[in-house]
């Protein structure tokens, strides 16, 4: 072996090391940062998903207990009701919406009467 390469050998040994371990330690750093932003975006993804799936419970209970009631929207949704023996002939004798439908037939057969003209065809209020 000559001096030259000895010389040339001398400064790849010295050189050489540093400048493998300096890329060894950048690759390594490489994967450690890749390996890093791959948890993160999982540790994302699960929280994400997580409130997704609180945002979907909060929906439901909204539908169930506000969309039936208030909105038209909601009474879509409403189940519906087969007619009532009640709907069908009237409210049952005695109870307060038959004394309350009696009331009202009877005020509207006096106000009927009130409104008639009489044999000659003129109102009672203007006979004065």
């Amino acid at each position: 072996m000559t001096f030259a390469e000895k010389l040339r050998k001398f400064f790849q040994d010295l050189f050489g090391s540093r400048y493998m371990n300096n890329l060894e330690l950048q690759l390594f750093q490489l994967r450690s940062d890749y390996e890093r932003r791959l948890e993160e975006r999982d540790q994302t993804i699960s929280d994400l998903r997580a409130d997704l799936a609180q945002v979907k419970m909060k929906l439901e209970g909204y539908e169930l207990v506000l969309l039936p009631i208030t909105s038209p929207v909601g009474k879509l949704f409403a189940p519906k009701r087969e007619p009532t023996f009640e709907t069908v002939i009237g409210p049952t004798p005695g109870s307060w919406q038959d004394v309350q439908q009696k009331w009202y037939a009877q005020q509207e057969a006096e106000a009927a009467k009130e409104n008639q003209p009489n044999e000659i065809g003129i109102r009672e209020e203007f006979q004065q």
